[in-house]
């Protein structure tokens, strides 16, 4: 069951919130800052859900309730909150869990799947319009290492380069430019296989999450 934390003023005005979220909403980051709760709650429960919010005390032990909430394409999806209310700083600290099919999108699977798409993308690309054309080298890299360590494979520069059409020296320099922003390291002595740092993994998950998410 996923988890999602988000904090919101006192009357439900939305301030800060994490990625899990906006897959619980369906909407992008930029379509939920600001928004109230009243705003995102289905018309089901809209009276329900305010009267929890202002039942809560301040500063006691979390207050437990469910809420149900409309994602833009129309769907409705049940969470169930745990939120605090601070009166004083005039902040509501909630944590919400639900059951949902969009839980998957967080699986290595999944983000597996969407790595094998957008690198489908790139290749399209390539073949269309040629290398002279594809400018995102930086991003090729990086996905390419990406797949090659889901797969367990090694993956070295000059099989990189071949891949992303760029010679083996340019795309040494963009290996050693993506080593000096901590987002590759080099996995063996010889300096010839390639690996992503935990950095670079980290950006790569959020990347695929973020390209899984509604647009709207």
């Amino acid at each position: 069951m996923p988890t999602a934390h988000c904090v919101s003023t006192a009357s439900g005005v939305i301030l800060t919130f994490d990625q899990n979220f906006c897959l619980l909403m369906g909407r992008s980051h930029d379509n939920l800052t600001g928004f109230s709760y009243h705003r995102l709650t289905a018309n089901v429960d809209a009276a329900e859900s305010l009267r929890a919010l202002r039942n809560l005390v301040d500063r006691a032990p979390p207050t437990r309730f469910k809420q149900i909430y409309m994602r833009p394409d129309g769907r409705l999806v049940s969470a169930e909150m745990l939120a605090t209310l601070f009166k004083e700083n005039d902040r509501i600290v909630a944590t919400l869990s639900w059951k949902d099919e969009v839980a998957a999108a967080l699986s290595p699977n999944a983000l597996y799947k969407m790595a094998l798409h957008v690198w489908h993308m790139y290749r399209c690309r390539i073949e269309e319009l040629g290398p002279e054309l594809f400018g995102d080298f930086v991003g090729a890299i990086l996905l390419h290492v990406y797949l090659a360590e889901a797969e367990g494979r090694c993956v070295s520069v000059s099989e990189i380069a071949g891949l992303v059409g760029l010679n083996t020296k340019t795309t040494a320099r963009w290996v050693s430019a993506l080593r000096q922003r901590a987002l590759i390291s080099l996995s063996d002595q010889d300096a010839v296989n390639v690996q992503l740092s935990h950095q670079g993994i980290m950006a790569m998950e959020r990347m695929l999450t973020t390209a899984m998410l509604p647009a709207g």
